[in-house]
């Protein structure tokens, strides 16, 4: 199933790269996780912006429906 992050995994997460990467034996993996660190940190903050935003309505409500008159 899949797991929701909240912003502050995805930032502990972006931390353990950038431990890997002070630590990479070769630039190709240094440069991977350096990569993998920005992902994260990137995802971080998209996380945050999206929970600023309102919440959605819910799906099956009626508060917005549109009835047609009753002709007379």
């Amino acid at each position: 199933m899949f797991k929701s992050h909240n912003s502050s995994d995805y930032r502990r997460e972006a931390a353990t790269c950038g431990t890997f990467a002070d630590f990479a034996r070769s630039p190709d993996d240094r440069e991977l996780l350096r990569r993998m660190q920005r992902s994260r940190v990137a995802l971080a903050e998209n996380q945050e912006r999206l929970d600023r935003l309102p919440p959605l309505p819910p799906v099956n409500t009626s508060a917005l429906t549109v009835v047609p008159a009753a002709h007379c």
